[in-house]
């Protein structure tokens, strides 16, 4: 969806700077910055940060990271030992960058597996972003798809339920919308 709404945004004009793990193609003009973990998203996005109009975080970057990574398999200890894990939140890139906006329209992404509309608006407000994009996750939807079905969450504004659609199309309304309210 990253690279839809980057390719949206350079058809319709914009200067972008796409920041990715997996880069798919892009328009000519989409300026690439490709990072691995989520402590380089974070780097990289507040980077770029002050110089942007229109911020989309469409990143699925997940919540917790393992406090030790293993530079080599582990190994099986018995049948009767578990696997214990330690783990540490990641930075919140979208509330970061909420919190220091200033003339930035921010748009988030909420991969929900329950409670859609109810865990995207609870995000709007707490995260400083200006519109959520919520699309339901699990049970084939929302990765590794051409398609998406998403709710769009702004600021006093009703939620807008789009129906099925492949991503460019989605992220195109997006961009629509944002440039719209910007």
């Amino acid at each position: 969806m990253g690279t839809a709404v980057a390719n949206a945004a350079a058809a319709a004009g914009a200067e972008v700077t796409l920041v990715a793990t997996k880069m798919l193609p892009v328009l000519p003009g989409v300026e690439a910055v490709y990072v691995t973990s989520a402590a380089e998203l974070h780097d990289a996005m507040l980077a770029n940060f002050d110089a942007a109009d229109l911020v989309v975080m469409a990143a699925a970057v997940a919540d917790f990271r393992p406090v030790d990574v293993s530079g080599t398999k582990i190994k099986k200890q018995s049948a009767d030992d578990g696997l214990h894990l330690d783990l540490v939140q990641n930075p919140d890139i979208l509330a970061a960058m909420g919190a220091q906006k200033s003339h930035q329209y921010l748009v988030g992404f909420a991969a929900e597996t329950n409670d859609l509309v109810a865990n995207a608006q609870a995000k709007l407000e707490h995260k400083g972003a200006d519109m959520i994009v919520a699309n339901p996750v699990g049970y084939g939807q929302g990765f590794n798809a051409d398609t998406d079905t998403v709710t769009i969450l702004r600021r006093g504004q009703d939620p807008l339920a789009l129906d099925e659609a492949a991503k460019r199309d989605v992220a195109a309304t997006i961009v629509g919308l944002a440039e719209a309210e910007m």
